[in-house]
């Protein structure tokens, strides 16, 4: 299943209100008829929702791994948000603005 099934970007949550009964079924459809159930996730990517979960720009610990530093009213594309790097340790904000 490509982009969209999520609650938004940087939340890979099923949306409650396209798959009411979450996406078990679908895969279950799908491997009834022989196939393989798939989900295009970007794990690498933070939005603004702020469901339990979701990689939100402005909660303080996704912030230090954002890789450029973000305006107070930065607002995701439909299926595109911030960048993350998974960089241990977080980059500090001076290395984000380099």
């Amino acid at each position: 299943m490509d982009a969209g099934w999520f609650r938004g970007v940087g939340d890979w949550y099923p949306d409650p209100k396209k798959f009411p009964q979450g996406l078990a079924y679908i895969a279950d459809d799908a491997h009834q008829q022989g196939l393989r159930f798939g989900i295009w996730v970007d794990w690498t990517q933070a939005g603004v929702d702020t469901e339990p979960g979701a990689l939100n720009v402005h909660d303080p610990k996704v912030g230090d791994w954002l890789v450029t530093d973000l305006p107070p009213d930065w607002k995701p594309e439909e299926f595109k948000g911030q960048t993350l790097t998974w960089a241990f340790p977080p980059l500090t904000t001076t290395q984000r603005r380099k």
